[in-house]
This record gives structure tokens, sequence and C-alpha cells, in this order.
């Protein structure tokens, strides 16, 4: 079983490092278009990530406990109300509470049977390029790729 695991481990791997190139040049493609002069563009680094359904997993799991912990504050707050004021938010409280709980609780179990499959792909792309008043700045932005290697969406780092 643990031969198998490592022989699909190793094959998405082989299947990432081989689309690299796609994904480079998919990612300063997509940098191109978003910027003001496009032939102004000279990259200076460019970095390849993946993220995997344990590392999501945990992110979520670290939300959820957050959220329960402000939830068991509010509780806290209202618990004592004697009015109907008081106790609707107590009442929207002790929900909210319950059902970050049970989100906490599915993300565990999750966590535990999930493999560690790759759920997304990130480039993250440094470059010159000219501003509005014609300078020269260094910019860099944040493409997002899915599992099938589809361009999701980009981001500015500089904003």
């Amino acid at each position: 079983m643990k031969k198998a695991i490592l022989v699909f481990v190793s094959g998405v791997m082989m299947v990432a490092c081989s689309n690299t190139p796609k994904f480079k040049s998919e990612a300063i493609s997509a940098v191109r278009n978003e910027l003001l002069d496009p032939n102004s563009f000279e990259l200076i680094k460019y970095s390849f990530d993946t993220t995997t359904l344990h590392e999501l997993l945990s992110f979520e799991i670290e939300l959820d406990s957050i959220r329960i912990y402000h939830d068991h504050q509010i509780v806290a707050i209202w618990e004592d109300s004697k009015n109907s004021y008081g106790k609707s938010y107590y009442q929207e409280a002790v929900t909210d509470l319950n059902k970050d709980q049970r989100s906490l609780d599915n993300n565990i179990a999750l966590l535990k049977v999930s493999p560690d499959t790759i759920v997304s792909f990130g480039s993250t792309v440094r470059y010159y390029a000219n501003s509005k008043g014609g300078q020269r700045v260094i910019g860099e932005m944040r493409v997002k790729f899915d599992h099938k290697g589809f361009k999701t969406g980009t981001t500015d780092l500089d904003n």
C-alpha cells in the first residue's frame, strides 16, 4: 500500500514538474495582460509551488478554531441576559458555535483520511515594467491555477 501511494505521489509530482514550463508561460502571459504597457515586461524572478489538500484543510482548521474561540466569547457575554434582545444574540451565538464546531469536526475527519493530493498550483512572477508615468518599477503578481492546470485568477502583490 505504501508503495502504491509513493508511486501515485511521485507520478503527480512528475506531471506537475513536466507542466512547469507550461505554467510559467501561462503565468507570464497572464501578468503581461494585466500591465498597462505589456511590451515593457522584463522577468526578474519566477517561482512555482503547489497547494495540497493537507495544507488547505490545516488552514481551514485554524480558521474554525479562531471562529469557535470568538463564538465562545460572544456566548459568555450574552448568556446571562434577561431581555429578549440579549437572548436573541445568545441564540445566534450558540447556533454559530455549533455550526463552526461541526465544520471543525468535519475538517479534522477529512484531514485524517485524506491523502496528500495536490489541489492547486501557484506561480509568483516578479518583474520590471513601465508605470503610468513611464518610470521603470518592480512589480510582483501571483497567478493561481486549479488542479487541472486552468488559470483561476491573478493577484497583484504590490497593492
